[in-house]
């Protein structure tokens, strides 16, 4: 487990500007040493590879140099919102200081929540958002499954952006991110133009740093591990995640991720298979006489030699030879392998870092060695648009209005002695008194006290008659406060991406997390 986060002081930041980094950023290059002293103290095996010269290896891959320290970070390539980008620059000021390389890990495998990208209107009283797409959304496929987008349809991207926005587009990042994703030459898909328009505004402020794609980087010997020691690592796997239920008070095995399947016929890995042309699925593995099956759900894609399986030099062609289909790490095998022989410290948002208490259990459970510390960051920044000044106690008013304008429409009627008003609200008032007065001293009376009541009913429907307006008026006071309060969430909303604010707010963002970071 993680000894220098305060995972209760993991809560998204409240106020627009505010930061949020664990633990104290003093203690990050302390951290960083202590966490190579445990990386360096590991003594075991991958396969047949000492884990030291693995981390080597992948060091040298990721940031250029197998003895420089590497601070890594990583997400999915959708348009993130300012706290997610927060990341980028506490990654890139840590490397900094450390005299480390920052490395970022474009999760590409994921699964995309939806192809479209909300942007904010306002260019009426109310804010409105509209969804502005980037690709078609198939259930199932993968980032990298989504086709480069053409210069025509990113121009169409752009004029939906501008039309969102009015004339404050060219005063956003928009222009750059278009302009980068533009430029890429044959891009294999839109991951390619992501990556570059992110990239560069990345750049503006600082916080660029090494990209690798998921795809690209991940698997090698700790894939083939999985799959020869699959009984045994889904074991320890499925005891990490009933550890993490059992003190979080979960019940049940499907929270907050399910158990993997662990049969005699054969086991779930933690892996996503899939091809260029067909939703991904649960990668199984099923051994049998001298050799591994591997399954995609049911269907069987290959075999590899168990005795492939012990040496990194065979094993991995012997899987590459197995199946074409791409095999992808799910979440925890993700930060598993990047955490433990990726970097030196990775950099959370808070999601990340509540959940990855799943990954310390497995890897102290499978390996036997204890995990080392990671560090959360996130923020708050708000697009400055329009507020109206108006609360929920408003429309709590409003409301208590409207329904008390059936019950009493006297106290909202002028009373002018000499017209029908007075007369109606002196009559209303006397049946009041009279039900009062059945209440109290006649209660068993049903029939005068029903007699009493039509009549308040009535007065009420005659007093009204006299303000035809006045219903309609309560309604629309209600609806305006409704909508405004609306339009106040969504110009409140802290989701919006980096692109659609101006420089000069994104960099006061980084002035202020290079100031917290130290």
């Amino acid at each position: 487990m993680s000894q220098a986060l305060d995972f209760n002081a993991l809560v998204t930041p409240a106020r627009d500007g505010q930061t949020l980094l664990q633990p104290a950023p003093g203690q990050y290059l302390s951290l960083l040493e202590r966490n190579r002293r445990t990386l360096d103290s590991y003594r075991f095996d991958v396969l047949d590879v000492d884990v030291q010269d693995l981390r080597r290896r992948l060091r040298t891959q990721l940031v250029g140099c197998a003895d420089e320290p590497g601070v890594g970070t990583g997400h999915q390539p959708e348009f993130i919102h300012p706290g997610v980008w927060a990341k980028h620059v506490v990654t890139q000021r840590l490397a900094e200081r450390a005299g480390a390389r920052a490395f970022h890990l474009v999760v590409d495998n994921d699964v995309p929540k939806k192809t479209t990208f909300t942007v904010p209107s306002h260019t009426g009283e109310y804010i409105e958002t509209e969804e502005v797409c980037f690709g078609r959304y198939r259930a199932g496929w993968a980032f990298e499954q989504l086709p480069a987008l053409s210069r025509q349809e990113l121009g169409q991207m752009g004029g939906d952006v501008r039309r969102a926005v009015g004339h404050h587009f060219d005063e956003t990042l928009m222009p750059v991110f278009l302009e980068a994703a533009g430029g890429v030459d044959q891009p294999r898909d839109f991951v390619d133009q992501m990556i570059a328009g992110r990239s560069a505004i990345d750049r503006k402020f600082g916080a660029e740093m090494i990209e690798h794609r998921v795809s690209e980087v991940w698997g090698g010997p700790l894939l083939a591990l999985m799959i020869r020691d699959a009984e045994r690592f889904v074991q320890c796997y499925n005891a990490a995640l009933a550890d993490y239920r059992r003190e979080q008070g979960i019940r049940g095995t499907q929270r907050p991720v399910p158990d993997l399947l662990c049969r005699a016929d054969r086991v779930e890995l933690p892996v996503w298979t899939y091809d260029q042309q067909e939703a991904r699925q649960r990668l199984f593995v099923a051994r049998g006489r001298g050799k591994v099956a591997l399954l995609a759900g049911a269907d069987h894609m290959g075999d590899v030699a168990v005795e492939d399986l012990d040496r990194v030099e065979t094993a991995l062609p012997a899987i590459r030879n197995a199946t074409t289909r791409a095999l992808r790490p799910r979440a925890l095998s993700l930060t598993t392998w990047a955490r433990l022989l990726g970097c030196d410290v990775f950099i959370h948002g808070i999601g990340g870092a509540k959940y990855d208490r799943i990954t310390d259990r497995l890897v102290q459970r499978y390996f036997g060695v204890d995990p080392p510390d990671m560090i959360c960051v996130s923020a708050t920044l708000r697009l400055q648009l329009p507020r109206f000044d108006v609360v929920q106690d408003d429309l709590d008013r409003a409301l208590r209005r409207h329904r008390d304008l059936a019950y009493n429409p006297q106290r909202y009627i002028e009373d002018d002695s000499a017209n029908l008003v007075a007369d109606l609200i002196r009559q209303k008032h006397q049946a009041v008194r009279r039900s009062d007065h059945l209440r109290e001293h006649d209660w068993s009376n049903h029939g005068a006290r029903r007699q009493t009541f039509d009549r308040i009913h009535y007065l009420n429907g005659e007093l009204l008659d006299t303000a035809p307006d006045l219903p309609e008026r309560f309604a629309q006071r209600v609806e305006q406060i409704r909508r405004r309060l609306a339009s106040n969430l969504l110009a409140d909303s802290r989701e919006y991406f980096v692109g659609l604010f101006p420089p000069e707010r994104l960099a006061g963002l980084a002035d202020r997390l290079r100031a917290d970071a130290g």
